[in-house]
C-alpha cells in the first residue's frame, strides 16, 4: 500500500499521473452520485432497476435508440446494487422482457428502445 505522502511526492514528480488520478476519482464520484440518485430518489424497485439499466446502457454499444451491453452481474448482485431483493429483480426483469423493454441472451442485455425505457421510468 502506498502512503499519502509517497503518492503526493510521486504526483509532484509526474504531473500527468496527478491529472490521471484526478480524472479517475472524478469518474468514480460521478458514478457513485448517479447510483445514489437512483437508489435514493426512485420510490419503487421497478423504477430503480429501469434507471440503473438506462445508466448502464449509456455505456453500452449504441445503434440508434437501442443499446446493448454485457451484464456480468447476477440478479443478487443487481439487487444489492439497487437496494432490493433478488426475487424482485428476477420478477422485474421478466416483466421488462415481457413488455419488450429489454432482451437478454446469455450475458448480453439489449435495450431495444432507450426512449421506451425512459418513458417507463417517467410514468412509473
Amino acid at each position: 500500500m502506498i502512503t499519502r505522502d509517497d503518492f503526493l511526492r510521486f504526483a509532484q514528480q509526474y504531473p500527468e499521473v496527478y491529472r490521471l488520478a484526478t480524472v479517475e476519482l472524478m469518474t468514480i464520484l460521478k458514478h457513485a452520485c448517479a447510483t445514489l440518485r437512483i437508489v435514493g430518489l426512485s420510490p419503487s424497485v421497478r423504477k430503480r432497476l429501469a434507471s440503473q439499466l438506462l445508466a448502464w446502457g449509456e455505456q453500452g454499444k449504441k445503434t440508434g435508440d437501442q443499446t446493448q451491453f454485457c451484464m456480468a452481474l447476477t440478479h443478487a448482485q443487481i439487487a444489492e446494487f439497487i437496494g432490493a431483493v433478488r426475487e424482485t429483480v428476477t420478477r422485474t426483469l421478466a416483466d421488462f422482457k415481457q413488455r419488450g423493454l429489454i432482451e437478454i441472451r446469455g450475458c448480453m442485455l439489449k435495450i431495444p428502445s432507450m426512449t421506451s425505457l425512459r418513458k417507463y421510468v417517467e410514468r412509473g
